[in-house]
C-alpha cells in the first residue's frame, strides 16, 4: 500500500473513533430567544432589555444554568418593523429555541403570539398589554395570561422586566421538568 493510502485510512479511523464519543466537556445549552428594537426610535427600551437579559443569564450561569444546562440567549433586533419581525421568529425558531422574549410593543408582541402559538413557543413581553385581549375590570384576558409574562403592573424599567422574564422562563423549564 501506498504511504498516502495508510495515511487517509488511519485519518479516517481516528474519525471514526473520536466521532463516536461525545465530548464531555463540551456544556449543553437551553436556549432562548429575544427580539427587541435595537435600532430605530424604541432602540432606548431595546437596549436596556438587552443589558437585563445579560445580566439575567450571567447570574443563572454563574448559579449552575437550568437543570445543570447552561442558558444561551440569542438576540435579535425588531427594527421596529412588523413584517421583519416574522423573518426574525423564523429564526429563532429554526434554532430551536425555548422562549422568546419581546419588546414592550403590544402590536410586535401580539404578532409573535399569534404565530408561536401554533409552535408552542412561549413568549414574553415585559410590558406589552394589548386592548383587544383585555378581559372585564382590565384584567388580562386568558390568552395573554398565556402567552405574555406581563410586568406592566409592575413599575419596572426596561432592564429589570426583561431580567425578570429570563428568571421566569427558566422557573417555567424547571417546574416543567418536576
Amino acid at each position: 500500500m501506498k504511504f498516502s493510502t495508510i495515511l487517509v485510512y488511519t485519518l479516517l479511523l481516528t474519525l471514526l473513533v473520536f466521532g463516536c464519543f461525545p465530548n464531555k466537556d463540551k456544556p449543553e445549552y437551553i436556549t432562548i430567544g429575544a427580539i427587541l428594537p435595537l435600532t430605530g426610535a424604541d432602540s432606548d427600551e431595546g437596549v436596556r432589555a438587552l443589558n437585563g437579559l445579560q445580566i439575567a443569564k450571567q447570574e443563572i450561569n454563574e448559579k449552575g444554568g437550568i437543570l445543570g444546562k447552561k442558558l444561551d440567549i440569542i438576540v435579535l433586533n425588531d427594527r421596529g418593523d412588523k413584517e421583519y419581525v416574522l423573518q426574525q421568529y423564523s429564526v429563532l425558531k429554526e434554532k430551536g429555541v425555548a422562549a422568546i422574549i419581546s419588546s414592550g410593543n403590544p402590536d410586535i408582541a401580539m404578532i409573535l403570539a399569534k404565530v408561536s402559538a401554533a409552535d408552542d413557543i412561549p413568549i414574553f413581553s415585559p410590558s406589552a398589554v394589548n386592548p383587544l385581549t383585555e378581559g372585564q375590570n382590565g384584567e388580562l384576558a386568558d390568552f395573554e395570561k398565556s402567552y405574555f409574562g406581563n410586568f406592566s403592573q409592575i413599575p419596572l424599567s426596561d432592564s429589570a422586566a426583561a431580567y425578570r422574564c429570563v428568571y421566569t422562563i427558566a422557573e417555567t423549564i424547571r417546574n416543567a421538568e418536576k
